[in-house]
């Protein structure tokens, strides 16, 4: 049976929470004080899960919703983490809000990994569905920030897997089942993928457990505006140059963005045995109706097991409204119902 999840990002609120510590948060709205805010951060979380469970997902996203950065828009994503390591500063001057609101300083250590679990902790708490929460990838960390310390690009990169690795395992020791690292670096650079990208993969993953699924997002970049992608059309899908290494990763499943023009062809065997999360929505455009979805779908039944198939958007959606992540997410699941009920599920 195929099942649907989402990539990472949910809609943001009215009100922007980052936390920044165990028990410190900065909020968008400066009349609130730290006790309004933690409760502004549960109810946030609350209505973005039950969202998510509305539409009928089958495994929810923590939503990243104690991650809004307005000083470094962007960023979040890679920098949440490093604001609960040693290794990294404030920058003198941040000259554009675009800017990573962090620098590379030093060793990369002394990670309190107990901020990332209770976010997840707290997510959980309204799902009786696996909750799923994103970390930034190896590469892409290391990629992100100016650094000043580190000679080489590889070396960040396998200090931070093993930081990485730390944070993994805490959560595994929560009850985390579903773990999915973000890591576009992959793709934009793929010549330090092959060298070391994926091998600092695994160093992230060495021991943890089988039944824990973990998922490598190979990201084109969400541009975060509607109208669709002004790329020119590549000869062949862009995740295929690592393929053969993540099918060898101790990954569980790999996480695509769906070119349509490969809508007939995906090659998604070159992973091997590894489970796809397919996304059929480029939430950067016009959402694609039922029916096109449903014909995506089936063209990758064609390559892969129905077991083996996550249906997602492309990429994160907290630039969509509520309502239209709800349409979209919506008019999703019910082509995969449909799909489903054809294949006798």
């Amino acid at each position: 049976m195929i099942r649907t999840t989402l990539i990472g990002s949910q809609p943001e609120f009215e009100i922007g929470i980052l936390r920044t510590g165990p028990d410190t948060f900065d909020s968008t709205s400066p009349s609130l004080n730290h006790d309004e805010i933690k409760k502004t951060l549960h109810d946030q979380q609350r209505i973005n899960i039950e969202n998510q469970l509305s539409v009928g997902l089958d495994v929810v996203a923590e939503g990243e919703m104690g991650r809004v950065d307005k000083k470094g828009v962007g960023h979040a994503y890679v920098s949440y983490i490093a604001r609960f390591m040693s290794g990294l500063t404030s920058p003198f001057h941040q000259f554009s809000p675009s800017d990573p609101p962090l620098i590379i300083t030093g060793r990369l250590s002394d990670l309190d990994p107990t901020i990332i679990c209770d976010d997840w902790a707290l997510a959980q708490s309204f799902s009786d569905r696996p909750v799923k929460i994103n970390l930034p990838g190896p590469l892409t960390f290391a990629t992100r920030f100016t650094n000043t310390y580190h000679r080489r690009l590889s070396e960040c990169s396998y200090e931070f897997a093993h930081i990485l690795n730390e944070q993994i395992h805490a959560l595994v020791e929560r009850g985390c089942k579903w773990i999915q690292l973000d890591d576009p670096g992959l793709t934009a650079d793929p010549a330090s993928a092959i060298e070391f990208g994926v091998e600092h993969i695994n160093v992230a993953l060495k021991g943890v457990p089988a039944a824990t699924e973990v998922i490598i997002h190979l990201c084109r970049g969400n541009e975060y505006r509607l109208g669709g992608r002004d790329r020119e059309t590549p000869s062949e899908p862009y995740y295929l140059p690592l393929a053969e290494r993540l099918s060898d990763s101790l990954a569980t499943g790999v996480s695509i963005e769906s070119p349509h023009e490969y809508s007939n062809k995906f090659h998604l065997k070159a992973f091997g045995e590894k489970n796809i999360h397919l996304g059929i929505i480029d939430v950067n455009g016009d959402f694609p109706s039922e029916e096109h979805m449903i014909s995506i779908i089936r063209s990758a039944l064609n390559e892969i097991p129905s077991q083996r198939l996550f249906i997602t958007p492309n990429c994160g959606i907290k630039h969509l409204s509520h309502k239209n992540a709800k349409k979209m997410l919506v008019s999703m699941v019910s082509a995969v119902k449909q799909v489903n009920l054809n294949l006798g599920f």
